[in-house]
């Protein structure tokens, strides 16, 4: 993994060979309303059948499957779904400016003393008749590019964490549901360079926010080796204020598709430790999960406890065909005729 901070390059990478990818990661948490919202700008979607299909035509581009997901929970339950393909032609990602759209939707961030402030705005009617509307406000302190110094190298797949911990605000309406959020946010991108099942086996992450900190990590499985890091960072600073140097991965459970992922995972440095537990499944399918989950942690002689979100992700399973009439309920072509099951409210929202 080539780790860095850096919100200069959080522009689209030019470049992207055959089977990359890229995707502009926000998410926001609002506890006083109990809502949640997650939203992944694609540029070359990896989760398309078009594009996996098409895997013999080199040169067909990353670029050429833009795509979009947007999933809003209410007290742990899915209120709004979508994953969107487009033609690309609907849709830009800057090589210079830090902005970019999928159909209606954008997101485009300036800097003005000393701060990052993204404004990201969704307008969408599906064909099930759901409907989202959003103007949100992503800011934060500029990120210190020394943040990850000794992380830099030549991996496949570039994680650059661009706001750990971001205060998020605005107007979220979905269907005939008005909410006036303000919360915690977070906004990373990440690029690769190879289909995600060339580069690893499978996949951990999460972040978790506590008043003055927040608590970020990865465990990779690597086809030869595992890649995991975690970091407790200083919002003051920001600074790193803790490394954990061991993961161990536990209580391991199969859903219904097959998929195998550890629930609990434990985490200790020198003078901490944290145990993270995953027990509210929010997106269940053959090849990911993301949950809402529980951290305790013990730093400087204290104990620090809150929630958070935490996701999982095995690659190979994305290019069984078996799945594919499940990926294909899942994500409109918006080019196509939707799937029966997109044209129902319910269903669409409880595919997985």
């Amino acid at each position: 993994m080539h780790i860095l901070s850096d919100h200069t390059k959080d522009t689209k990478t030019p470049i992207k060979a055959y089977g990359g990818y890229e995707w502009w990661y926000f998410d926001a948490w609002d506890s006083s309303n109990d809502i949640g919202l997650v939203v992944i700008f694609y540029d070359g979607n990896p989760f398309s059948t078009k594009y996996l299909a098409d895997k013999d035509n080199k040169d067909n581009a990353p670029d050429k499957f833009p795509a979009i997901s947007i999933s809003v929970y209410k007290k742990n339950k899915p209120i709004y779904y979508s994953f969107i393909e487009t033609h690309w032609l609907n849709a830009s990602f800057s090589e210079n400016e830090i902005k970019g759209n999928v159909n209606k939707h954008a997101f485009e961030c300036i800097e003005k003393d000393g701060r990052l402030i993204y404004e990201l705005e969704l307008n969408e009617l599906l064909a099930s008749g759901d409907s989202i509307i959003a103007n949100l406000t992503f800011k934060s302190d500029t990120p210190s590019k020394s943040l990850f110094p000794d992380l830099a190298d030549a991996s496949e797949h570039s994680w650059n964490l661009i706001q750990p911990q971001a205060m998020v605000s605005g107007m979220l309406k979905v269907n005939k549901e008005t909410f006036q959020l303000n919360g915690k946010g977070y906004h990373d991108h990440n690029v690769g360079q190879e289909r995600m099942d060339k580069s690893f086996n499978d996949w951990y992450w999460g972040r978790f926010h506590f008043k003055d900190y927040s608590f970020i990590y990865y465990a990779m499985n690597k086809h030869d080796k595992v890649d995991y890091k975690a970091w407790l960072i200083d919002q003051k600073k920001p600074c790193i204020a803790e490394t954990f140097s061991s993961v161990d991965l536990e209580y391991y459970k199969r859903n219904l598709f097959g998929l195998t992922s550890a629930r609990k995972l434990s985490f200790s440095s020198n003078a901490s430790k944290a145990v993270v537990q995953t027990p509210i499944v929010l997106d269940n399918g053959p090849f990911y999960q993301r949950f809402k989950s529980d951290i305790v942690m013990e730093y400087d002689g204290k104990i620090l406890s809150g929630e958070g979100v935490s996701e999982y992700i095995k690659p190979e399973r994305i290019l069984k065909r078996s799945y594919w009439p499940l990926v294909h309920m899942r994500i409109r072509y918006d080019y196509e005729k939707p799937h029966w099951v997109q044209q129902s409210s319910m269903l669409y929202r409880w595919t997985w």
